[in-house]
């Protein structure tokens, strides 16, 4: 831990690049677990403020995503209206 006069603006953009990397590779793996389990392959619905990682690692992973900020913006900080229109497409 340190405080944030101790870190330069390179050593803060050199760990936010590590962590946004590592969320990224995350979530790929926890995807390519679910792709394998499924036929077909599952769409993946990105609501909220993770929307670019999301984005980022269902690419690398080669998976259809449906970016839920195209139907309202409300869904960028509510999560829950993703799965309401998940429910609500497949029900």
């Amino acid at each position: 831990c340190a405080d944030i006069n101790e870190l330069s603006n390179e050593d803060i953009t050199t760990i936010c690049k590590y962590i946004y990397k590592k969320q990224v590779k995350d979530i790929s793996d926890a995807l390519k677990v679910v792709k394998g389990k499924n036929k077909p392959k599952p769409i993946v619905y990105i609501a909220g403020v993770g929307r670019e990682v999301g984005i980022k690692a269902c690419k690398s992973c080669n998976l259809k995503y449906e970016d839920l900020s195209t139907i309202t913006k409300a869904v960028d900080n509510l999560p829950c209206l993703g799965l309401a229109y998940m429910l609500f497409r497949y029900n």
